[in-house]
């Protein structure tokens, strides 16, 4: 038999293996995702921090320089490579202060999942209690400007754990302090922050209801 050669019909072209990837709302690796934001809610309690003690004849009360807090982090971050992302990432935590914290912040994507370990540096500052130094001086709250550190595992972008380590300096004196604690990302952090501002509303309106008798 005499095979006699034929054209073969046109393959059509797959548009998702030659798509490039672009900007996604929630976090993923490469291919997927070329850059995408980040949005956090989290919760920290210290494990340790540098305090001013009450010491007679000030007797102004123990004061711990990091207290528990909630924090929210928004930026945004760029996938360089299958397994590695990076960005800048701004928090702001709400204690006594609100006075943000930038960082730089790397990813390690953990397999070809939503799961990812992050570590951050930074800077940061925060208001933080001077005992006067005679008993007839004024106490007052000086800023502190140092360096912030994190580390967070996430199994998926909705929880995951989080630690931050804090070092700031204040004229003739060092504070520090280390937090761990549960964070919210992606639509987690939407429902957070939702709950949060209802939950401000409601104790709003019933303070004005209370006011109105």
């Amino acid at each position: 038999m005499i095979m006699l050669p034929h054209t073969l019909p046109a393959q059509p072209v797959d548009t998702a293996a030659v798509q490039q990837p672009g900007f996604c709302w929630r976090a993923r690796p490469l291919p997927r995702c070329r850059v995408f934001p980040i949005t956090e809610v989290s919760y920290l309690v210290p494990l340790a921090s540098s305090r001013t003690d009450p010491v007679p004849p000030y007797n102004y009360g123990d004061y711990r320089d990091v207290k528990p807090r909630m924090a929210m982090s928004i930026g945004a971050m760029r996938n360089e490579s299958l397994t590695r992302a990076q960005g800048i990432v701004v928090t702001l935590g709400f204690d006594d202060d609100w006075i943000p914290a930038i960082e730089w912040r790397n990813r390690v994507w953990l397999g070809a999942t939503r799961s990812s370990a992050d570590f951050g540096v930074g800077y940061t500052q925060k208001n933080v209690f001077i005992r006067p130094p005679d008993a007839g001086a004024t106490a007052r709250n000086v800023m502190a400007h140092g360096v912030t550190a994190t580390a967070a595992l996430l199994p998926i972008d909705l929880l995951g754990v989080f630690a931050r380590g804090d070092l700031l300096f204040t004229p003739g004196r060092s504070h520090y302090g280390l937090s761990v604690g549960a964070q919210a990302g992606s639509f987690g952090a939407a429902i957070v922050t939702g709950a949060a501002a209802a939950f401000i509303v409601i104790i709003i309106a019933a303070f004005l209801g209370a006011g109105g008798y």
